[in-house]
């Protein structure tokens, strides 16, 4: 597929949400999500969300809108003398800075550009990486990071849930991305603090049928790399519920 936003997708139904500011908008088609992505209404970090996956992904990872990614250049025919490039030629990388999506770069290039310009804020992803990551941990990646990764998010499930939080200054809306027994990951309109933070949350599961309501009150262990959520513990559950919880993880096995 080539990368152009003028591809045509053959399924018009209105079924992927974004978060917006603390909120899920939608429903779109995939060609309004492609549209707002050549208009930069929306951004390749973005989340989105569709009943099929059942969870909260970036648009980068979505398979329906991986193919508008630009690609890598093709390998050469099996047998050709033509050397492949080494792996800091190749063109693999993409750069984030300011909400904007650029590549793609060159480890090189990318390096490059690092050294003579300001790095606050840039974050750093190509195929393989789990999330955008900030430089000095993006050329750490290897696989052998990919097992711990997984037996960490193993542990989390995907929800729905509407998030409605407060730091005892205002009251701040918030879309659930995981959760765990022990905390969940929040994307939010607004950080509502620091980390360390403690804050209280109302968390709100009205399309999730296996999952009530509950309350909590936790503390912020981290931001996310792009500053548009953050990873929460819970320091005060019922056992009710951190047994509920326990249920819907265990239910919802992938």
């Amino acid at each position: 597929m080539e990368n152009t936003f003028s591809t045509q997708f053959p399924n018009q139904q209105p079924e992927f949400f974004l978060a917006a500011q603390g909120h899920a908008i939608g429903p779109f088609q995939a060609q309004e999500v492609a549209l707002r992505l050549e208009k930069k209404e929306s951004l390749w970090s973005d989340y989105i969300y569709r009943a099929k996956e059942g969870k909260w992904m970036r648009i980068f990872e979505h398979p329906v809108f991986q193919g508008l990614l630009p690609k890598s250049p093709a390998a050469p025919p099996v047998g050709s003398s033509q050397p492949q490039p080494p792996e800091e030629e190749r063109r693999s990388w993409f750069m984030m800075k300011d909400d904007q999506q650029t590549g793609p770069y060159t480890a090189t290039e990318v390096k490059r550009v690092l050294s003579i310009g300001d790095t606050i804020g840039v974050l750093l992803w190509k195929a393989g990486m789990m999330e955008w990551l900030p430089p000095e941990q993006a050329f750490l990646e290897s696989p052998s990071d990919l097992p711990r990764r997984e037996k960490r998010l193993a542990l989390r499930r995907p929800v729905t849930a509407k998030i409605f939080l407060t730091n005892q200054e205002d009251v701040i809306s918030g879309v659930c991305r995981d959760l765990s027994v022990g905390g969940m990951q929040i994307l939010a309109d607004r950080l509502p603090g620091v980390v360390g933070t403690v804050i209280q949350l109302n968390v709100d599961p009205s399309h999730e049928m296996s999952l009530k309501g509950f309350v909590a009150e936790g503390v912020i262990v981290r931001h996310l790399e792009d500053l548009r959520g953050f990873s929460f513990r819970f320091t005060k559950i019922s056992d009710h519920d951190r047994e509920q919880i326990e249920q819907f993880i265990e239910r919802t096995k992938l």
